[in-house]
């Protein structure tokens, strides 16, 4: 069963139950109308036949005494006035009715009967009159609702059709406006939310392909590596190492030759130190998310006269796939500061507000722009906080740019 039913059939059952209860009430009250006048006429007719009038009275019946007739002298109604027997019967009573009996003139004896058929016929016209008024009230009622509730379930019918368009994929569905304000708010928020859903799939779009395209930039810087400098050095050990069987008996040149040999071996250490703390730092498994960041700030110092200065009251102990995202976050900050922003001094804040709230910060004093960062290591950062429960906020101003990360607590950490 439909809204539209069910609305309709409870309005309907209104409607019948306030009429029978009306018609009830109606009823009642005539049959106790009936019964007064004719107890009320009743004393009326017998003080006239005691006067000895008897030709007076039955020249009042009909006019003045109206609700009294001469027994077998029953004037017939028309069709139109007439009340049905069944509704006349509904007034039936144990004191309905009495019969006086009187002389004429004539000498001839006749019986006056109570007639109440004037006080019925009143209470069919009301009741007729309120059953009808019911029925058109009623119609008005089920047209003005009917019309409503359709007008009503229109922009349901809109949405359902729209959801359904959603689950296909097709995100660019939206509502247009009603004449209902709560239509227009419900179709206000499905527009925000497919908004959102489709911004949301172009930014995964974006991500994916960014991802795809990062990917294949390291593989290709690290077979560049590989190649140009791991393999050259390779060579140079092995070019090296296949003359010191020719260098046994002099001495200098062998001395020259293995210390050749030990630079290159060192250099491809080196190198390789340098490629697997890019893949992954070693030292943030073994030693902590601490000593990671201190280790990639001294490396940037090292590497481009930046000046590193770490601080932070409390570090807490994130799992190993959160401080990884952590420290990443961290690094993409820093690799901003030099790369975009030409800063001579970064800072790296971490405090924690009891155990509720973690608030990472990297400022720098350079005067990088929000076009020239607006990137993916900008949305990289965003996505890494977001995973990690938490807000990125990035400000620039003149005195540089600071970047703000407010991350949950870790659970289970005391």
């Amino acid at each position: 069963m439909n809204v539209m039913t069910q609305i309709l059939l409870m309005v309907n059952s209104t409607f019948v139950l306030a009429l029978v209860v009306s018609l009830a009430t109606l009823l009642v009250q005539g049959r106790e109308d009936v019964l007064r006048e004719q107890q009320a006429m009743k004393p009326v007719v017998e003080a006239l036949i005691q006067s000895g009038q008897a030709q007076q009275i039955l020249a009042l019946v009909g006019s003045s005494l109206r609700h009294v007739q001469v027994a077998g002298n029953a004037v017939e109604r028309p069709v139109e006035e007439s009340v049905p027997a069944w509704f006349e019967s509904l007034f039936d009573h144990p004191g309905r009715g009495y019969q006086l009996a009187l002389t004429d003139s004539n000498g001839k004896k006749v019986v006056l009967i109570s007639d109440d058929r004037d006080e019925i016929e009143e209470v069919w016209h009301s009741s007729s009159w309120l059953f009808w008024l019911f029925c058109g009230c009623a119609l008005i009622s089920n047209l003005a609702i009917y019309l409503g509730v359709r007008a009503g379930l229109r922009p349901l019918a809109d949405v359902l059709a729209a959801f359904d368009q959603v689950q296909q994929g097709h995100l660019h569905a939206r509502l247009g406006r009603y004449s209902l304000r709560e239509a227009n708010d419900l179709a206000s928020h499905f527009n925000e939310m497919t908004e959102s859903l489709e911004s949301a799939r172009n930014e995964n779009r974006f991500l994916t392909r960014t991802l795809m395209e990062i990917q294949e930039q390291e593989r290709s810087a690290l077979a560049r590596e590989l190649h140009d400098d791991l393999g050259q050095q390779l060579t140079g050990v092995r070019v090296h190492s296949c003359v010191l069987p020719f260098q046994l008996n002099k001495p200098e040149q062998l001395l020259e030759t293995s210390e050749r040999i030990l630079l290159g071996c060192d250099a491809i250490n080196m190198g390789f130190r340098r490629i697997i703390n890019n893949l992954y730092p070693v030292v943030l498994e073994r030693l902590g998310l601490q000593a990671a960041v201190e280790e990639l700030l001294r490396s940037t110092g090292q590497t481009t006269g930046l000046q590193c200065v770490l601080s932070g009251d409390h570090w807490p102990g994130w799992s190993e796939d959160d401080a990884s995202q952590v420290y990443r976050l961290m690094q993409e900050a820093v690799n901003n500061a030099v790369r975009h922003a030409e800063a001579t001094e970064v800072r790296i804040s971490l405090t924690t507000d009891g155990q509720q709230q973690v608030t990472l910060q990297v400022q720098d004093n350079g005067s990088a722009s929000s076009d020239a960062i607006a990137g993916f290591g900008m949305r990289s950062m965003a996505e890494r906080a977001r995973l990690l429960g938490g807000t990125l906020t990035v400000d620039f101003s003149p005195q540089g740019t600071r970047v703000t990360a407010e991350l949950p607590y870790p659970e289970g950490e005391e």
